[in-house]
């Protein structure tokens, strides 16, 4: 009779990282909103596109960023009945919605600056270095709390304060250049400049979304290593069925049936199994089901015959 075995790393140190993200999104939703309001005001006052338009586009990652939130506290989750898995993949679903949201910030961005290409209006460029700085200055900071996040969706509130740090900077030196030059087109042209390049980046970070959900094999996942595992155990003649998913981007579920010798004894294909799960922990794997099977079984002959 085939066994089945079951096995599920826990670990205090990711409960303690989703934590840890959830106090950062906090963080960045306070700071993000208050800025996006001082951003709106400074913006009409010195009559420039470039911070209007990124401060409308910073009310809709408030907005995501609220969203993230929530959503990351509810991951936390354990399984239920309903959710086998439990609710990680709410992250997920966090980090999409802020990529959407992202990625029409900067379609409205891009829209809202080609009219001011044609007809540049003036603009306080004096007012627009001090609001600049104050972007560098805390978009920055915000970056520099978030950049080791390693969940999409935590890369994906990373990449948004890094974009927006990039694009201070880029309004900085535009503001500077017109105390000398007058060149009032160059706002206009840098905001359009910062969206095309967030909308490349977020749809790169999309894109990895979109396989998780489709349950793409992880790109982190070394086969080649999972080949040496089963080649280096003697008891194991082949496997077949191997499914390897992401349930988040992180946590790695694998399931796979093993092939055994016709004698292999049930303690050892105890130890076997084991050792298998010990070693795909290292491959990044945290939930693995094994079903173990002889040659002779009626499942390795019909896998065989399609």
């Amino acid at each position: 009779m085939p066994e089945k075995h079951n096995h599920e790393k826990h670990s205090h140190n990711h409960d303690n990282h989703n934590h840890g993200l959830s106090k950062n999104i906090l963080l960045s939703f306070i700071l993000n909103t208050t800025f996006a309001c001082i951003e709106l005001t400074g913006g009409i006052i010195t009559n420039s596109q470039a911070i209007i338009s990124d401060s409308i586009h910073d009310f809709g990652d408030s907005i995501s960023l609220g969203l993230s939130y929530f959503l990351e506290k509810k991951s936390t989750a354990g399984r239920t009945e309903e959710f086998n898995y439990g609710t990680r993949r709410l992250s997920l679903l966090s980090g999409l919605i802020s990529g959407c949201i992202l990625i029409s910030g900067s379609i409205v961005i891009i829209i809202s600056s080609i009219p001011r290409l044609v007809n540049p209006e003036k603009i306080n460029f004096q007012g627009v270095i001090w609001i600049a700085l104050f972007g560098v200055v805390v978009n920055g900071m915000v970056y520099l709390k978030n950049r080791k996040e390693e969940s999409l969706n935590g890369k994906m509130v990373s990449w948004h304060f890094l974009e927006d740090a990039l694009g201070w900077i880029a309004v900085l030196i535009s503001g500077i250049i017109n105390l000398f030059v007058n060149l009032p087109i160059l706002d206009s042209s840098l905001a359009i400049a910062i969206a095309f390049f967030t909308l490349y980046r977020v749809t790169q970070n999309l894109i990895k979304i979109y396989n998780v959900f489709m349950q793409k094999s992880p790109k982190d996942f070394d086969r080649v290593n999972f080949e040496k595992l089963i080649n280096d155990d003697p008891n194991i003649l082949t496997y077949h069925d191997l499914n390897i998913w992401s349930l988040d981007g992180q946590k790695h579920i694998l399931s796979v049936h093993l092939v055994l010798k016709e004698n292999t004894a049930n303690q050892q294909i105890n130890i076997l199994k084991d050792a298998l799960n010990h070693n795909l922990e290292k491959l990044n794997v945290n939930h693995c089901t094994i079903e173990t099977e002889f040659k002779s079984d009626n499942c390795h002959k019909k896998y065989l015959e399609n």
